[in-house]
């Protein structure tokens, strides 16, 4: 979840295309849609930490050293993500007379700025231990072949899986059980589409077998479990920590929309009103993410429509709106000799 630069001749507009449904998708989960809707969409994550891998193989992260690249991470997605936090407890709240006192207290505060919060900040942390270990995922491409890369991945995440579902050797609440809830397994989990992002953006096809095998994987799954009488298995069931049905749920999807992208030729599109909306969107995923928050938060407490595509259209255009008029208030307020301000405040407050 990151911004990009550059004019629209010079972006990649699949890696625009993929992070604006990412995005689209993770805002349509927070106003609540049907069911089977709900779960269809759940690979909006894991399609972003893919869209990660792609930026990252036509960047120039992939010839920086893990400091260099994990510094401009930071500063591009945890500086925002404080910024947004002191916004939000210091300014918003306390302009809405209660409305969100539940939220509204110092324990949630300070939980946010460690991106845990009240359920919107933890994808921020993701994104974090990605581009931490991204030179190590190289590292480990580079070494391994893509048929040895996911036996290691399946034979990892089952283990994990097993040992702290089926063993209970890592129990949640203690520091064990946290490192692996919160770091572990999103960085193997979420590591593999990575992987797979970036060797697809590198001209590989491994990602079309990979999603082969996962639907496989998944309907095996699914058999299993509506043959022992449990019902059906949901991806979202699988997403917190993320493990082996729902990766697998991500691999597919990915490897569907890698599949559309070529056969329609995507990265050739004509410039077009649409598509300048799209890369607009796409350079600006974090803010318009932010913004979005207060608005769902609002949904929860007031019952201003049962429309979800009502409030899905009030929560997407309105933080679209705001970033509009952020950029400009940016761009009126960096125009002073203080270059090494100016940069700083570009790169908080619009990437």
């Amino acid at each position: 979840m990151t911004a990009q630069t550059g004019t629209l001749k010079e972006r990649d507009f699949v890696i625009d295309l993929f992070r604006f449904l990412g995005l689209s998708l993770i805002i349509l989960a927070h106003v609540f849609p049907p069911n089977w809707l709900f779960q269809i969409r759940t690979f909006d994550v894991s399609l972003m930490v893919f869209v990660s891998g792609m930026a990252f193989c036509v960047s120039s992260g992939s010839k920086a050293n893990i400091i260099q690249y994990f510094y401009s991470r930071f500063k591009r997605m945890v500086l925002p993500a404080w910024a947004f936090v002191t916004l939000l407890y210091l300014v918003i709240f306390p302009l809405t007379g209660g409305l969100f006192a539940d939220i509204n207290n110092h324990d949630q505060m300070m939980s946010s700025y460690k991106l845990q919060g009240f359920g919107y900040f933890w994808v921020i942390r993701v994104f974090l231990f990605i581009s931490l270990f991204s030179i190590v995922y190289k590292f480990v491409m580079d070494k391994l072949s893509p048929i040895m890369l996911f036996v290691f991945y399946l034979l990892v995440e089952t283990g994990l899986a097993i040992a702290f579902f089926h063993f209970g050797l890592f129990e949640k609440e203690s520091l064990s059980g946290k490192v692996m809830w919160q770091a572990g397994f999103p960085v193997i989990s979420y590591g593999v589409l990575f992987c797979l992002g970036y060797l697809f953006k590198s001209g590989r096809k491994d990602v079309y077998w990979y999603g082969a095998f996962s639907l496989l994987l998944m309907a095996a799954i699914e058999g299993w479990s509506l043959s022992q009488g449990q019902g059906p298995v949901w991806p979202q069931d699988f997403k917190y920590p993320p493990t082996l049905f729902y990766i697998s749920w991500g691999i597919f999807a990915c490897a569907v929309l890698c599949l559309l992208a070529n056969a329609l030729n995507l990265q050739s599109v004509r410039d077009s009103a649409l598509k300048r909306l799209v890369c607009f969107i796409s350079s600006n995923t974090i803010w318009i993410y932010f913004w979005h928050i207060p608005l769902v938060e609002f949904f929860r407490r007031v019952d201003v429509t049962d429309s979800v595509w009502v409030k899905y259209l009030i929560a997407y255009t309105l933080p679209v709106l705001v970033v509009c008029v952020q950029r400009q208030v940016v761009k009126a307020i960096t125009r002073s000799r203080f270059t090494t301000v100016n940069g700083w405040v570009k790169t908080v407050f619009t990437g």
